[in-house]
């Protein structure tokens, strides 16, 4: 995989140490992570190092105008048939700046306690997994 996003970055020992705990993280079967920070600290961009480690695709939210609950459970469930059907391995980020509507944060909720989201998929969609 590769990208024509040039990151031009200078790496103290704080920053390596952070890359070598997120890559332990993204090792990791169901393995998630909180990054707390000021905005424009570079949180962003270790995990994007790490995932590229492990040759994981990094995703996020696209936020478009008129978000709502629908579109971002469509984004969701793309990404679960990604990395669950086709096998994809996928480091998902999301930002505070992304979180729309507090059922956002129920679906994460959700998705990192039990792996899975409450009506997410229809029976139709069931039937492609089974």
């Amino acid at each position: 995989m590769s990208t024509s996003n040039k990151m031009n970055l200078v790496f103290f020992d704080d920053a390596i140490g952070h890359i070598l705990r997120i890559a332990r993280v993204l090792r990791q079967a169901r393995g998630s992570l909180m990054l707390i920070g000021m905005g424009g600290s570079g949180k962003q961009s270790l995990i994007r190092i790490s995932s590229f480690m492990y040759e994981m695709q990094y995703r996020t939210v696209e936020i478009r105008k008129g978000m709502n609950n629908k579109m971002f459970r469509e984004d969701i469930k793309e990404l679960m048939f990604e990395s669950g059907i086709h096998g994809r391995k996928i480091a998902f980020t999301m930002t505070d700046n992304q979180i729309v509507s507090e059922s956002f944060l129920e679906d994460l909720n959700n998705m990192l306690n039990t792996g899975e989201i409450p009506n997410l998929m229809a029976v139709e969609d069931k039937e492609l997994i089974f």
